[in-house]
C-alpha cells in the first residue's frame, strides 16, 4: 500500500487493524485451502458507458487459423521475453501464455484463459463459461487443480499478487498466496466487483479494500473497509472505475444519450473532486497518482477510436487516435508516465504504449486478426 495509505491508517488505530470488529459478522476469516485463486483482467478499468463495448469477459475463445502462440512443451518453460512492465495473456491456436511484467511466462492449461494472476506458487486463471458466467482456475504445473464458478468481473490487486472474486452463490472472497481464502460471506446478488487495492492480509484494515457496484446506474457504488462495509467513496456516483493508493478513485457520476461525465475523486476527502470532465471517460489511475487514462465519454460500436492521458486538473496531455480500428478497454499503467491498450487497425492487432509526452510506440505486435477474438489481453498488474 502507498505511503499515504499507511499513514492515515497508522494515525486511527494504534494497533494492526482487525477487521472482525469492524464488519462483525459481515467477514469471517478462513483460511481453508479450497483454493488461493481467482483471475481476471475484468478488474477495474470496466467500461463507463454501458453500451456496446467489448467485454473482456465476454471475449469468443480463440479459433484464428494463424498461430500467435507456439505449442510449448510442459517440461520446457517458455522463455522470459521482454521486462514490458505489465501482464497480458497471449492467446493462439494453442495454449494460452501467461506473460509476466517481467517478462517470465508461463503457460496455461487450455487456449481459453483471457486472464491470470499469479498467487505465489499458483496461477489463477480466468475464463468465461457458456452460460454467460465465468470460472476461475487454480493451476499447479499446468494442470487445474480447483475450479470456482464466479461470476464476473473479477478485481485483481494493483501488484498482481491478490484477486477478489463474487462466487455464483453470492459468496465474496478476497485470494492471497499467503493469507489463502478469506471471506466477506454473502453480497447483494446485483453487486458486481468494481476495483481491489490492498495487500490481500484482510486481518489488517490496510490489506484489504475491496469496492462494489451496481449496474442499473441508480445505486451508488460501495467500498468496504474501517468505516463500514458500506462506505460510499463518491457520493452520488453511478459507477466506479478504478481504485488506487493514496485514496484516489476514478468515477462516472452521470449519464446520458450523449455521453457521459466523471472524474477523479478523493475517497480520504469524503469523495472531494480532484476534477471533473464531460469530454473524457476516466478510467485507470497511474500509480503515483499524477495522471489518469481516458478515452471517448460515449462508448458506441466495437469500442472507441482513441486512449489518451488526463493530468489531475483533468486537461488531457497526450492522445492516441485509431484509424480505420478501435481501442479494446484493456487500459493498463506499465510505469509511472506510460499506458497500454490493445488496438484493432487494418486487420491487425497490436498493443500500443502511450507516454505523457505525447510518443507512442507498439510493444506487441502487429498480428493479423478478426474484431472479436484479440490475441493480447492486457491485465494490468504493475508491480515497480
Amino acid at each position: 500500500m502507498g505511503d499515504e495509505l499507511e499513514r492515515r491508517v497508522r494515525n486511527l488505530h494504534e494497533a494492526p487493524f482487525d477487521l472482525d470488529s469492524v464488519k462483525g459478522t459481515a467477514m469471517k476469516i478462513r483460511t481453508k485451502r479450497r483454493a488461493a485463486v481467482a483471475g481476471g483482467l475484468l478488474a477495474a478499468a470496466a467500461v463507463v458507458v454501458p453500451i456496446a463495448v467489448i467485454d473482456p469477459a465476454q471475449t469468443p475463445s480463440q479459433t484464428a487459423t494463424d498461430p500467435v502462440v507456439d505449442p510449448v512443451d510442459p517440461e520446457d518453460p517458455p522463455a522470459a521475453g521482454p521486462a514490458l512492465g505489465f501482464t497480458y495473456i497471449e492467446m493462439g491456436s494453442g495454449n494460452a501464455v501467461l506473460h509476466l511484467d517481467d517478462g517470465s511466462r508461463i503457460e496455461l492449461p487450455g487456449p481459453d484463459y483471457t486472464g491470470a494472476a499469479v498467487l505465489g506458487d499458483q496461477v489463477a486463471a480466468f475464463r468465461s463459461t457458456e452460460d454467460g458466467q465465468g470460472a476461475v482456475d487454480l493451476v499447479e504445473d499446468q494442470a487445474v487443480t480447483t475450479t470456482y464458478e464466479v461470476r464476473p468481473p473479477v478485481a485483481i490487486a494493483p501488484d498482481g499478487r491478490t484477486i477478489a472474486l463474487i462466487t455464483d452463490d453470492d459468496e465474496l472472497l478476497v485470494l492471497n498466496g499467503e493469507a489463502g481464502e478469506q471471506s466477506f460471506g454473502a453480497v447483494d446478488p446485483d453487486a458486481v466487483l468494481a476495483a481491489f487495492i490492498g495487500n490481500g492480509d484482510c486481518s489488517l484494515e490496510t490489506g484489504c479494500h475491496p469496492f462494489l457496484e451496481y449496474g442499473d446506474l441508480e445505486r451508488e457504488p460501495f467500498e468496504v473497509n474501517y468505516e463500514g462495509p458500506d462506505t460510499r467513496p463518491v457520493p452520488g456516483a453511478l459507477r466506479l472505475n478504478d481504485a488506487a493508493d493514496g485514496f484516489l478513485v476514478t468515477a462516472q457520476v452521470s449519464s446520458s444519450d450523449i455521453g457521459s461525465c466523471g472524474g477523479l475523486y478523493d475517497r480520504e476527502g469524503g469523495g472531494a473532486v480532484v476534477f471533473e470532465t464531460c469530454d473524457s471517460q476516466v478510467l485507470d489511475i497511474s500509480p503515483t497518482g499524477d495522471f489518469v487514462a481516458g478515452t471517448d465519454p460515449y462508448g458506441d460500436g466495437l469500442g472507441p477510436t482513441y486512449f489518451s492521458i488526463l493530468d489531475r486538473t483533468g486537461d488531457e496531455v497526450a492522445r492516441y487516435e485509431v484509424e480505420r480500428g478501435f481501442v479494446y478497454v484493456d487500459l493498463a499503467w506499465s510505469d509511472d508516465t506510460h499506458v497500454v491498450a490493445s488496438v484493432y487497425q487494418d486487420a491487425q492487432w497490436r498493443v500500443v504504449s502511450l507516454g505523457v509526452d505525447g510518443a507512442s510506440e507498439v510493444v506487441l505486435g502487429p498480428v493479423d486478426g478478426t474484431e472479436m477474438l484479440n490475441p493480447f489481453q492486457v491485465t494490468g498488474g504493475y508491480t515497480g
